[in-house]
């Protein structure tokens, strides 16, 4: 090789390894956030996962308004029977059109909900008043294990789950209530207060997460059918006893001993009353005043049956005219019709529409819009969860080191009931974080781990009604300092060194 060729050569190699540093002093100056990035990390902190509905059957697919969700039991392969079945959620267009089945969660303990596969009085499914969850009660029982309604609730808890629009479901609510009894209906006015009955123990108070008996509000009705929320009231239907279409206490207790009342002028024997539906349809008469309600006496007697209400008392106003077993129900109103939905006879998904208003006879003949496949049944049904339409609410605070300066690239991890997954963060150049668009009335966990540093208490569990601004995290104290980011190195690359 010349001289020329060697010196050449040399000079590529110099220009080359000049590129390379200054590759790597930019890509250094990148990762440790520069001035620019800093002021987006100490606003919302580093760019981090939100959270996706991977844990959904469905995935990311929300459901859609106004569409209508079934509880459906049994995926056709084996006669239902009294044993734990699979649940799944039917979501229907209005005119009956399955748009898809989701299966509920089924398989880990903890974490799981199943009906009794042939009792046809469970799964009585209701919409949050907020209008953002379906209220599902169920057990936490393997598929297959015998009649779990039977067993005690220290060996098959019963569940109350609850999936959003969004198609995120959540197990973690269940109660020792309901031992060796059915549990059958579960309401809630925010998917954070709950109460469920079943075919004994009374009405049962509860709430998001908790795993006890739970605060029985009543009991001198402890056979019921539904439990369900109108006008910010909590109510109750029964099959049997004298007390078959109740109100229970003052609006939606939650202490013990309430007095469950029969409706004024309701029926008191022979109906056998399940889910219902209460509107306002009066401008003169303050209030709920008409209510739709299904009957499942035996066939030839069953029906959904109208009641309306003139400020002193309930009056029959009419029946669907077709005789039938119906068990769920549910309904919209819009200008002076009433849609009413409901399943008939364990298997059939039917409609019907009361154009009659206030006080006028039902008489309408119910559309059918579905039936359920082979080995298989309906049980309640509801219109769709709506999206929340609260303002997202956020957690933020700052990581520091004992004597208050800030940690930089801290790690900051949420998780919660509300979220699909974890989401992460990290920290900017004070130190601080933030996680926005959280659900008020959850609780949610926080967590830190930074490099150098370590945290006698490096987690907290908070629960939040609105934005929380100091959730702080201080390091224990020590001779570490702050990681303070790297400045970014201005390289100039000329043709000789």
């Amino acid at each position: 090789m010349s001289n020329n060729q060697r010196s050449s050569s040399f000079l590529a190699i110099r220009f080359l390894l000049a590129a390379l540093i200054a590759v790597v002093f930019v890509t250094g100056a990148t990762i440790s956030t520069g001035a620019s990035n800093d002021r987006l990390n100490d606003k919302k902190g580093a760019v981090g996962n939100k959270g996706t509905k991977a844990d959904s059957p469905e995935g990311t697919t929300p459901f859609a308004s106004g569409n209508l969700v079934v509880c459906r039991v049994g995926d056709g392969s084996a006669t239902l029977a009294a044993v734990a079945t699979v649940v799944f959620l039917d979501e229907f267009t209005p005119a009956g059109t399955l748009v898809r089945s989701i299966a509920v969660p089924s398989t880990t303990a903890g974490a799981r909900l199943t009906l009794t596969g042939n009792s046809t009085t469970e799964c009585e499914i209701t919409r949050s008043s907020d209008g953002r969850f379906i209220m599902i009660p169920g057990y936490d029982a393997a598929v297959g294990s015998a009649t779990p309604a039977s067993q005690t609730s220290a060996a098959v808890p019963r569940v109350i789950g609850r999936v959003d629009q969004n198609v995120i479901f959540n197990l973690t609510t269940s109660t020792t209530s309901f031992s060796a009894q059915n549990i059958r209906g579960a309401a809630s006015t925010d998917g954070t207060n709950m109460w469920a009955v079943g075919s004994g123990t009374g009405t049962v108070f509860t709430t998001l997460g908790a795993t006890g008996a739970g605060t029985v509000v009543t009991s001198d009705l402890t056979n019921s059918r539904t439990v369900n929320i109108f006008g910010g009231q909590l109510y109750t239907s029964s099959g049997s006893g004298t007390l078959r279409m109740n109100s229970v206490g003052s609006g939606v207790p939650t202490t013990s001993g309430q007095v469950t009342t029969s409706l004024p002028g309701m029926p008191t024997a022979t109906v056998s009353l399940n889910s219902f539906f209460l509107a306002d349809l009066s401008a003169g008469v303050a209030g709920l005043d008409t209510l739709y309600i299904a009957d499942d006496q035996s066939v030839g007697a069953g029906t959904i049956r109208k009641f309306t209400f003139d400020g002193t008392s309930w009056a029959a106003t009419g029946v669907a005219n077709s005789l039938a077993q119906y068990r769920g129900l549910t309904g919209s109103v819009s200008g002076g019709n009433v849609t009413i939905y409901a399943t008939r006879g364990g298997t059939e998904l039917v409609s019907l529409v009361d154009s009659t208003g206030y006080n006028g006879t039902l008489a309408a003949t119910p559309t059918l819009l579905a039936t359920a496949g082979t080995n298989t049944g309906f049980r309640g049904v509801v219109l769709a969860p709506q999206a929340s339409t609260a303002a997202g609410v956020g957690i933020s605070g700052r990581i520091l080191t004992a004597d208050g300066r800030g940690i930089t690239n801290a790690v900051v991890t949420i998780t919660g009931n509300a979220l699909a997954e974890p989401r992460t963060v990290i920290t900017g150049r004070r130190g601080t974080y933030m996680f926005d668009d959280l659900e008020p009335g959850e609780t949610y966990i926080v967590t830190v781990r930074a490099r150098r540093f370590m945290f006698s208490n490096p987690s907290q569990v908070i629960s939040i009604v609105d934005n929380v601004t100091d959730a702080d995290f201080i390091a224990d104290g020590g001779t570490a300092r702050a990681v303070e980011p790297a400045r970014k190195v201005a390289v100039t690359v000329r043709g000789k060194w």
